[in-house]
């Protein structure tokens, strides 16, 4: 049996790993779903706000269906990772649960005596996945070379807030 090492993912240098073990080649699979990117962006910028106020503490909670295996998830260490970077020497707890048939949640959380704030993904069914897939494939058309899929993301945010200004443009 493999030796355990430490993972350390971030969402801009993840590879798509195809039959290999994450052990043996320290990397994991980026979340396809096609939505994802938001929440992910979101928290890192929410991430960079909170950390100037001492009052609040953060964490990630994560929740799947009961026969997934590893805990916390992929996409949960890839959060964890993005909000690393505003809280340096500070471990962020990340909790997890497997029960039922949840297909994912994520949540990014900063808490205080005062309020909270959560932003949160909710994986509703597969179909999230399958429309990632294929906006992958549409993004990819005629390219070579590796991608990550956060620039599929990225792009996808890009022409949604374009297409946003434009209607509002035009009113």
């Amino acid at each position: 049996m493999a030796k355990k090492q430490k993972r350390d993912f971030n969402f801009d240098t993840l590879c798509v790993h195809a039959g290999h073990d994450v052990i043996e080649t320290n990397t994991i699979t980026p979340p396809i779903y096609q939505s994802v990117a938001y929440p992910f962006k979101s928290a890192e910028y929410a991430a960079q706000l909170f950390s100037t106020f001492k009052n609040y503490d953060v964490y990630i909670e994560e929740s799947h269906h009961k026969m997934k295996k590893d805990a916390p998830s992929g996409t949960a260490l890839i959060l964890k990772n993005l909000v690393q970077k505003s809280y340096p020497g500070q471990e962020l707890p990340v909790s997890s649960t497997r029960a039922g048939y949840i297909p994912g949640i994520h949540s990014m959380n900063f808490d205080s005596s005062v309020d909270s704030v959560h932003i949160q993904h909710i994986a509703r069914s597969r179909m999230g996945f399958a429309e990632g897939a294929l906006m992958a494939v549409k993004w990819i058309h005629k390219k070579t070379g590796i991608y990550a899929f956060n620039l599929v993301g990225r792009l996808h945010l890009i022409n949604l807030a374009k297409a946003i200004d434009n209607t509002i443009t035009a009113r």
